[in-house]
């Protein structure tokens, strides 16, 4: 990333270079599996932004595909939330479709 943008986004966001760089490094080598990291990472977001991750907000996970006309596998999907069951306690999940209607250009008929 060249200076004129990372001056654009401390600009934007009051954070300097240093800290979008290590958060950059944290994210990009972070072990997603150790909960530890993925606090380390939540805590410097939180301190970041300003505002703090509630223990109380629901987790939505983007599980289900609307790429391909073909349902996922069910055991597959399970497998998933379970995962993610280990970061997130169950009943703070929510199942849904990943983030549009199609994530090709041509897309698939509704």
């Amino acid at each position: 990333m060249n200076d004129n943008l990372f001056n654009r986004i401390t600009e934007k966001t009051k954070v300097d270079k240093d800290t979008i760089i290590g958060l950059a490094r944290k994210l990009q080598e972070g072990d997603f599996k150790n909960k530890d990291t993925l606090r380390e990472i939540i805590h410097e977001l939180s301190d970041i932004t300003g505002k703090e991750v509630s223990e109380e907000k629901l987790v939505v996970l983007g599980l289900i595909t609307s790429k391909y006309p073909t349902l996922e596998d069910k055991s597959t999907i399970i497998a998933r939330i379970k995962e993610a069951s280990q970061y997130v306690p169950l009943e703070r999940l929510c199942l849904s479709t990943q983030c549009g209607f199609a994530s090709t250009e041509e897309g698939n008929i509704l």
